[in-house]
């Protein structure tokens, strides 16, 4: 049996996921101004037209029609109309680690008119725009043929970043690399754990995962959080936090789950600490979140059917009960 494929060429295991959030269209006056801010994730930001002024700390330049900038995690940066501005961005996360080194690597990614690889990914870039939806309505098709160009302005980045000279510590940003790829698959294990075992008797896994992953790589608790700091712009700890809400996101939209099971599944003890942490995130409850991204008839019947498990909480203790939805 060992000889059977023993003159295959195989495909590599690819094990990583990427994500697309928060992409919108706009034109703006010439006095607008988007105030200081930062992300936990990447931003693509395109001027589709006009000018557009970026401050990043103590470096400023203007991005002209037909050029885009990538801002990395962490960063704080300001953004103006200079004249006659239509820009289009969207925030994005890839957790493959050399691209992301490459990312992180280059603090200043600016993509001028006239370069080969800026001419290569605009046109990508102006196929997500025509895909856009004044009524905000995306089928499965639209969000298919958006990963598709996705990937693709991604392959065009990291053909692009290989080039560039980095100019930032690569040792101590793979140490950073590190302590976040162990934050986001430590993350989703416990979750993926939690799930198996959400209606069983085992033990629930907590998320209080930054102290094991400090003694797996034999490094102290402020290190981490200094060298984190250092090129994310943010603790461990809101990384943490990010992750579990991005992942609520996901199992919220799961008819299958109540707001018990997914809080459960998150590591939360209290389902209502899990509400008033998603609320103070997204500035609403598991509930109305849920029911807001809910469309068909069927889902919302196994959604109402999942809720009545809960009046029974309600009675027993209404001051609090309904922090749970």
């Amino acid at each position: 049996m060992s000889g059977l494929l023993e003159h295959a060429i195989k495909l590599p295991i690819i094990n990583w996921n990427f994500v697309m959030l928060g992409g919108h269209l706009q034109k703006v006056s010439d006095n607008w101004l988007y105030p200081r801010e930062r992300h936990l994730i990447y931003e693509l930001i395109y001027v589709v037209s006009g000018i557009e002024k970026i401050e990043w700390d103590d470096f400023t330049t203007e991005i002209n029609e037909g050029e885009f900038v990538i801002i990395s995690p962490g960063m704080y940066h300001t953004v103006s109309a200079v004249k006659n501005l239509t820009y289009f961005c969207f925030h994005f996360d890839i957790n493959e680690p050399v691209f992301e080194e490459q990312l992180i690597a280059n603090p200043h990614l600016l993509f001028r008119k006239n370069e080969p690889d800026t001419e290569q990914i605009i046109p990508l870039l102006n196929k997500m725009i025509d895909l856009l939806s004044p009524a905000e309505e995306y089928n499965f098709s639209d969000k298919i043929s958006l990963q598709i160009i996705l990937s693709k302005v991604l392959v065009g980045l990291y053909n692009a970043t290989k080039k560039m000279h980095t100019t930032n510590n690569v040792y101590s940003m793979q140490y950073a690399k590190l302590i976040k790829d162990n934050l986001r698959s430590e993350a989703t294990e416990v979750i993926n754990y939690n799930l198996e075992h959400v209606d069983s008797s085992e033990k629930q896994r907590s998320m209080n995962i930054i102290q094991p992953i400090c003694r797996k790589l034999s490094l102290s608790s402020g290190y981490v959080s200094r060298i984190y700091k250092q090129y994310f712009g943010d603790s461990p700890k809101t990384f943490v936090n990010h992750l579990k809400i991005q992942n609520a996101k996901r199992l919220l939209l799961k008819p299958q789950l109540n707001i018990n099971q997914v809080s459960f599944a998150l590591g939360y003890k209290n389902p209502a600490n899990f509400s008033r942490q998603f609320k103070k995130y997204t500035e609403m409850s598991p509930k109305e979140y849920r029911l807001s991204k809910v469309s068909q008839i069927y889902d919302k019947e196994l959604y109402k059917e999942n809720f009545k498990k809960l009046y029974e909480y309600a009675e027993r203790d209404p001051d609090h009960a309904w922090e749970l939805f």
